[in-house]
């Protein structure tokens, strides 16, 4: 994931892998100071050489970019869907790291999560063929089942 921004009055990308987005997802905070802040306190603490070079290169990230290019990182879904709440309930009760239940009311939700968890699929297309075919399949499955 890229994100490109002025930064240090340049124009140029900073791109950020998943493991450092999920970093600044589950240590964010407010500002970026405080993200900051939070990411250097668990450095120290840190023994896996690996996971002390993510931290520290996504600190060096997060400090070239401006307060609004770190929000851009996550995203926001409102809904009002119960199949879709049903589901992102789940991945909030599963992954809370990741997944986070942000407002909700009477009749919606608010989540929060990584944008890189966003993805879009294109419609799938059935020729009639096809359709003919699995509608004949559904009326035998349903006939073997009244036998």
């Amino acid at each position: 994931m890229g994100v490109e921004r002025l930064c240090e009055g340049a124009n140029f990308q900073i791109l950020f892998n998943a493991d450092e987005v999920n970093l600044i997802y589950q240590f964010g905070e407010q500002s970026k100071a405080e993200t900051c802040a939070s990411l250097s306190a668990i450095l120290p603490q840190i023994k896996d050489s690996d996971t002390k070079q993510i931290v520290s290169g996504t600190l060096k990230k997060l400090n070239a970019l401006s307060e609004e290019t770190r929000a851009e990182l996550t995203a926001t879904l409102y809904t009002r869907d119960k199949a879709v709440m049903r589901k992102l309930d789940t991945l909030v009760a599963d992954y809370p790291d990741t997944y986070k239940l942000t407002g909700q009311d009477e009749v919606s939700k608010t989540y929060s999560f990584p944008k890189s968890h966003v993805s879009y699929r294109k419609p799938r297309t059935v020729s009639t063929e096809q359709r003919e075919r699995e509608r004949q399949m559904m009326i035998a499955n349903n006939r073997a089942k009244k036998d």
